[in-house]
């Protein structure tokens, strides 16, 4: 073979060699082009649909139908049957927020919500008091609702205890709308109701403990009052019904009657007498008046002992008045 045909036959083969490469990747981009277009045909139409796990015609965005496990801990844990299970915090409305004396990183926190109310059971608006709540009324009782309520300039937490008033026949007897605590035992029996807090604001408990250690207590110093006796027949107890406090437009305001007779002491007319056990509102469109009850027996003690050093002081003048009436009858 000529030296001739050797060139010619290496061009051939060199522009069969190219023209395939170049086919092939005139192939490739058209493929590429097509697989480009797909997705994002298929990526437009999950984002306009709704996707579910376990389901057809999912009613949300995500919605599984069974249990969900998340987290690396998790993924070969069985879920509660159509709930949920997750490893690490769970936070609702915010990723972060900061905090002082604890300084307090958001991996502290199990469970948080910002800007918003924590509902655990079913929650509802509550038509019978005229009161709204933090959110969507749902039908459901004894639903425990946590948040900040920032009325009458201050910074409270709110607890609600939400029962919903859904039946007429339910509205007389859902009225007892408190708290109850109770302790359990390893196996989950209930072994004791530890307290209860009323729908009225009363308080059930089985005792009660003030502290009063020596250790943190200074400058103690032995308190007498003077002229308790005159002050305690000057305390006027009177019968009365309480009215509902009420915030209207960031202001203290009174409602209703409270239907169940109290028996007690005027907080503004026992200031006079004890100012040190009545709290003095600020401002009495932001505040109530408050009488503290518990020390009342501090100032039934000391009524007593001063009671008794007079009954002493009697006693002996009695004594006294015995000795010379025995000694002039002696005489006759």
């Amino acid at each position: 073979m000529s030296t001739k045909s050797i060139v010619y036959r290496n061009k051939i083969s060199k522009i069969f060699i190219q023209t395939i490469i170049v086919y092939f990747f005139c192939i490739m981009k058209k493929l590429l082009a097509q697989i480009i277009i797909l997705l994002i045909l298929l990526s437009s139409h999950i984002y306009a649909q709704n996707a579910c796990f376990g389901c057809n015609n999912p009613g949300s965005k995500c919605s599984v139908h069974g249990n969900l496990a998340i987290g690396q801990g998790y993924s070969v844990s069985s879920a509660p049957l159509n709930g949920a299970i997750i490893e690490g915090n769970v936070h609702v409305g915010s990723l972060n927020y900061t905090t002082t004396t604890p300084n307090l990183i958001r991996n502290d926190y199990r469970f948080s919500v910002f800007n918003g109310y924590a509902s655990f059971g079913h929650y509802n608006t509550d038509p019978a008091t005229g009161r709204t709540g933090p959110g969507t009324a749902w039908n459901g009782v004894g639903s425990l609702v946590i948040g900040m309520n920032r009325v009458g300039f201050a910074s409270d937490v709110d607890f609600w205890n939400n029962t919903a008033n859904f039946s007429p026949p339910l509205l007389g007897v859902a009225t007892e709308r408190g708290f109850r605590f109770w302790r359990y035992n390893n196996a989950g029996t209930a072994e004791m109701n530890i307290a209860t807090l009323s729908g009225n604001g009363n308080l059930f408990v089985t005792g009660t403990y003030s502290s009063s250690d020596i250790r943190f207590k200074s400058n103690i110093k032995n308190w007498h009052e003077e002229n308790i006796l005159e002050k305690i027949m000057k305390v006027r107890i009177v019968s009365y019904n309480y009215l509902e406090r009420l915030y209207i437009n960031g202001e203290l305001s009174a409602g209703d009657v409270i239907p169940k007779k109290e028996v007690g002491v005027i907080a503004q007319e026992f200031y006079q007498l004890f100012p040190q056990w009545v709290y003095k509102p600020a401002n009495e469109q932001k505040e109530n008046w408050a009488v503290a009850y518990e020390k009342m027996p501090i100032i039934l003690i000391q009524a007593v002992q001063e009671q008794q050093k007079i009954i002493q002081t009697q006693s002996q003048k009695i004594e006294a008045l015995e000795a010379r009436l025995s000694k002039l009858e002696a005489k006759q």
